[in-house]
């Protein structure tokens, strides 16, 4: 066919990222030729990339998608466009070629039809969320993502009239609401015929959205050659009613084991636009590592084949941990070098006494300051030589000295330890996970949630949401952060990274009256900023963080996330606000915020979770209270 290509691209940072042009080079076998129409301005370079496949318009980031289709249109005109077979609408928002393009495009020749799509978005006669939708409900739609229009309706007065007269697009939901959710519906009803390439009545029966909910199946079954980038950064919410969150991470081992997609080409864009805590969400960015069993040859075949270089830093305070902290480090392989800090003389010949024994590379001891703690360590003490090393560990004597009884701090140091030191072989999994994937910075624990940790569970910020952006800011990182969604922090500042990933973080010239004098606040310092400024920093360069724990570790966070859940769903279950996790918490939410009888809520709380005794005499004695009676 004689057949042109719309390409519509918009990148927030005006990147033009390899999966475009691996998807373009691709696709535009099938084309007689490409218009790229770009909303917002690119340098040279990227503007480059894109010229290799054909004309290149840029245009001012308005309208949307709608309004760039609309310039690539017009810049062609209608009299040129009548010499077209098909003109093809696409976008950016799609990753492929998952199979040959053409694939689909030979089998779309043979039905015949006016025009077509790759993937539809069913009826929704619940209303109309735009408010502008001409027919007051969202009809049956073709995606704007890839629309095909065939020569009869392209050369129609309908369809010339349809851009013509186009309205000016302001928001989402106007571009959603005067072009995608109509289209189809406008043009079927003029008798235009149109097919959708990845539909059946399987599929629709099995979800109203299954490239986003189901993708494995939707490749497979049609074998749609492109996957939705949206897959990495929806909001986790929208999934967990429709999965139990396997869908994005089941897409990336599809792409990666059954095809020929080269699963890199996903890292760097998604990791410029995507919330860090959504993305650890949606591709279960948690590994369970053994502490029994590991491919140790394998790896240090690889560590030697590649020179890489492993470290262990530690910082020491409490002596009473000195033989602890050996017994931790004797984890760390053969070929790796240990440093130490500590604050004074005598407790640093009594560490160096202790490891002597070491069975490494090498061991150093060094004399630091003790303002910072173990923050200044990591950042003043081992600055000059963290930046030599591939892939390295930092941990300290974690004692939470302020939580009565101790073992509420102890059980968050097990927590630390089992997610970076649990045992040999845990170490080696740790650093199979780091050969693996390239774009892997950092290896965190989960956050504390036990005891009076719980609180931190939803309040990950605490205080430090400001002085974190703050300090993002200082560091020139370019990275989505949001109060409202947690950090990927290594609580407890233990953690594995691999040193490029946090050049920005080493690259700041820290100095030991950076941070505050002892006694150190609870919270709300400089030390608690860059605790959760990690991740950004890592994210900032291109790198993504995962939550690693051992297996004995996750037997008890499974049990204690378990069990808690359970407790509040018996409280809140009752009140019928939804089928689901997230519909009850909408409702309860917006009960809480209309302040609808909080007081019969909790009365309600208290009367399904306190014996019958309990209660009625817990009334009785708020009553009294209440009226000055007090007994």
């Amino acid at each position: 066919m004689n057949r042109l290509g719309i390409f519509f691209f918009y990148d927030g940072s005006g990147i033009v990222d390899q999966y475009v042009e691996t998807m373009l080079e691709d696709i535009t076998k099938n084309f007689t030729r490409l218009i790229t129409v770009v909303n917002g301005r690119l340098d040279t370079e990227n503007r480059a990339k894109l010229n290799v496949f054909g004309e290149v318009i840029e245009r001012s980031n308005e309208g949307f998608d709608v309004w760039a289709y609309k310039t690539g249109l017009e810049s062609v005109g209608w009299d040129e466009l009548a010499e077209y077979d098909e003109v093809v609408l696409f976008n950016n928002t799609i990753m492929g070629p998952v199979y040959p393009f053409s694939e689909m495009f030979d089998d779309m020749a043979t039905r015949k039809v006016d025009f077509w799509g790759a993937t539809v978005f069913p009826e929704l006669e619940s209303g109309d969320f735009t408010g502008v939708i001409k027919y007051g409900y969202i009809p049956e739609h073709i995606q704007s993502h890839f629309i095909v229009v065939g020569k009869r309706m392209l050369n129609s007065k309908e369809f010339h009239e349809y851009w013509d007269n186009m309205p000016p697009i302001t928001s989402y939901f106007d571009a959603i609401g005067y072009h995608e959710a109509i289209f189809t519906k406008h043009f079927s009803d003029l008798g235009y015929s149109y097919s959708i390439y990845a539909d059946s009545e399987e599929l629709r029966a099995f979800n109203e959205y299954p490239i986003m909910m189901c993708p494995v199946k939707v490749l497979k079954e049609t074998r749609l050659p492109f996957f939705k980038k949206r897959s990495f950064f929806n909001a986790p919410d929208q999934f967990l009613k429709n999965t139990m969150g396997e869908q994005t991470s089941e897409l990336y081992s599809f792409l990666d084991k059954k095809t020929d997609y080269d699963v890199n080409l996903i890292w760097p864009p998604v990791l410029r636009m995507t919330n860090q805590a959504d993305l650890q969400q949606n591709l279960n960015l948690t590994y369970p590592l053994s502490t029994r069993h590991s491919a140790s040859t394998y790896v240090e075949e690889k560590i030697h084949q590649l020179n890489l270089k492993v470290g262990l830093f530690m910082h020491l305070y409490f002596e009473d941990l000195f033989e602890d902290s050996f017994e931790k480090a004797s984890t760390m392989p053969k070929y790796a070098d240990v440093y130490i800090t500590t604050n004074s003389q005598d407790k640093k010949e009594k560490i160096e006494q202790i490891f002597s024994k070491l069975s490494v590379r090498s061991v150093e001891v060094r004399l630091v300051e003790n303002r910072g703690r173990d923050v200044s360590a990591l950042l003043v003490g081992f600055k000059d030589v963290i930046p030599s090393y591939d892939i390295a560990c930092y941990v300290h004597d974690k004692k939470a000295i302020q939580s009565t009884p101790a073992t509420i701090g102890d059980s968050f140091g097990f927590k630390c330890f089992e997610s970076t030191l649990a045992s040999e072989e845990y170490v080696v999994n740790v650093l199979e996970k780091f050969i693996e994937n390239k774009f892997l910075g950092m290896l965190v624990p989960p956050e504390p949630n036990h005891a009076t940790y719980y609180p931190a569970l939803g309040h990950e910020w605490s205080v430090n949401y400001n002085n974190t952006k703050e300090l993002a800011d200082t560091l020139g990182l370019e990275v989505i952060m949001d109060p409202e969604k947690q950090p990927l922090a290594p609580y407890g500042s233990t953690f594995w990274f691999r040193p490029i990933a946090l050049k920005k973080l080493f690259d700041k010239d820290w100095q030991y009256k950076d941070f505050p004098e002892e006694p150190l606040p609870v919270d709300g310092t400089i030390s608690h900023a860059i605790e959760r400024v990690h991740s950004f920093v890592a994210q900032d360069a291109g790198f993504f963080t995962a939550v690693a724990m051992s297996d004995d570790l996750i037997a008890a966070e499974y049990n204690n996330l378990h069990f808690y859940l359970r407790a509040f769903n018996k409280v809140n279950g009752s009140f019928g606000l939804g089928p689901t996790f997230a519909e009850m918490l909408y409702g309860l939410s917006g009960m809480l915020h209309e302040k609808k009888d909080v007081k019969n809520i909790v009365k309600r709380v208290l009367r399904k979770t306190l014996p019958n005794r309990v209660y009625v005499h817990g009334i009785r004695t708020y009553k009294k209270m209440k009226q000055g009676r007090r007994k």
